[in-house]
């Protein structure tokens, strides 16, 4: 037997080291054995009576209670008890045996070990799943003091459904180049409904579908530029028309707005889960959930729009002229421009625009009708899209026209949009094919 650095010794009246190598039906771990004793004897096969007391039912391996077998063994010892007939000599169950001598720090560092290969086990699973949902790869944003924010130009991500989303070099969503001559350079600006979410292929959304249709009915060439972003108010939509270089090349050009927009003021970047920077790392895909989640929690922290704001309905009317003088001054730049409104779900149904929207403002089916008389008054032609999503419904209410309560579309409602918007284009538009 090997003495250790100690409390327990005894060798001239001091205890020594119980070195535990082995349990009743475990085969004896080679390495746990002394490497310096200095005798060896082979006691296979024997019951070892030494000289001293014998303890007839002991209980040395009591789990949880003593730090190891050695502490009772040696106590033992040190009152003269040199043999015991025991019922949980070392460890007491068949794994700690299978682990060697129950020693609580090598149990604890096997725990940690365990926990850790879990945990990573379960990140990486859940990192596995969430790229084949899609995340793990989202669209990266600039930032600018005009219109507050914008998708980063020049990136390709393969997002959810397995829809392709493409920033050409411009900023636009699109699989064209915003440079390619065309007779129809359309640019499109709005909000999520109008950009078409991460769910949506490119050749799906209403912008890349119109272009098609009015390239069939034209037999000339078409570019969209679809300007719009998530969460974009009406402000930030006629910032990016006044600032954004880019979108004086359009001859065309489309705001599609909803009725919440003119209420938004000009949208910032922050508090949202939308990134400036390409994420690297093995968890991309959790770092995305995550960053979308606690985003959600904070919404839900700040709580409902006061019902005592008095200003909404100033801001609503104030964001609908700017657009309005805005769209008419391209118009006056000899560009053929078109304001169409979108409806959300309860609106299409028949219900009050807003009644689902937090804000609370009095008498809100007064406010949008005047809102919408002013649109009509102006010099700017207008599309309502209710009636087209309306008529849809009333044909055919088995397949879902929107994705969410919110007016975001499903693949049917961008079919719907693309055909009711590109046909108003060529209303507008006096085309020879020269």
């Amino acid at each position: 037997m090997r003495e250790r650095k100690s409390p327990l010794r005894a060798r001239e009246g001091r205890s020594i080291w119980i070195q535990t190598v082995g349990y009743p039906g475990v085969p004896i771990d080679e390495e746990r054995r002394p490497s310096d004793a200095t005798k060896k004897i082979d006691m296979s096969g024997m019951f070892v009576v030494m000289p001293g007391f014998v303890d007839m039912h002991a209980h040395t391996g009591a789990r949880g209670r003593r730090r190891s077998p050695n502490t009772p063994t040696s106590c033992g010892w040190d009152t003269g008890f040199t043999t015991s007939r025991g019922v949980g000599h070392g460890p007491m169950t068949a794994a700690e045996a299978m682990g060697g001598s129950g020693d609580r720090p090598r149990r604890t560092l096997v725990l940690c070990l365990l926990l850790a290969v879990g945990l990573a086990g379960g990140l990486g699973l859940a990192e596995v799943v969430l790229r084949a949902a899609g995340l793990g790869d989202p669209i990266v944003y600039s930032t600018n003091t005009a219109y507050r924010y914008a998708p980063a130009p020049n990136q390709r991500v393969n997002r959810r459904r397995d829809a392709w989303i493409t920033i050409n070099a411009a900023g636009y969503r699109s699989t064209e180049s915003w440079g390619k001559p065309a007779a129809f350079k359309v640019l499109w600006i709005g909000d999520s409904v109008t950009w078409g979410g991460t769910y949506i292929g490119d050749a799906d959304t209403f912008a890349e579908l119109s272009c098609v249709r009015i390239e069939q009915a034209t037999g000339a060439e078409a570019v969209c530029g679809n300007g719009g972003v998530n969460a974009y108010g009406v402000d930030n939509m006629v910032s990016r028309l006044r600032y954004d270089r880019a979108g004086d090349d359009a001859n065309v050009i489309v705001a599609v707005v909803g009725w919440s927009d003119f209420f938004r003021g000009k949208s910032n970047i922050g508090g949202n889960s939308w990134v400036r920077h390409r994420r690297t790392g093995p968890f991309r895909a959790l770092a995305e959930l995550a960053t979308f989640q606690t985003a959600r929690f904070l919404v839900f922290l700040q709580g409902d729009y006061p019902c005592d704001d008095p200003y909404g309905p100033a801001v609503a009317r104030e964001s609908l002229d700017r657009l309005l003088q805005t769209l008419a001054k391209k118009q006056d730049q000899g560009k053929t421009v078109l304001l169409a409104r979108y409806p959300v779900v309860h609106e299409a149904a028949g219900g009050v625009a807003l009644d689902i929207m937090p804000w609370c403002i009095g008498n809100v089916s007064t406010l949008l009708a005047d809102m919408e008389q002013s649109i009509r008054a102006s010099s700017v032609p207008y599309l309502d899209l209710t009636t087209t999503v309306r008529q849809a419904l009333e044909v055919d209410s088995s397949e879902p026209v929107f994705y969410d309560k919110w007016g975001h579309l499903d693949v049917r409602g961008h079919r719907l949009f693309a055909q009711a918007i590109a046909d108003r284009i060529l209303d507008l538009v006096d085309y020879s094919g020269n």
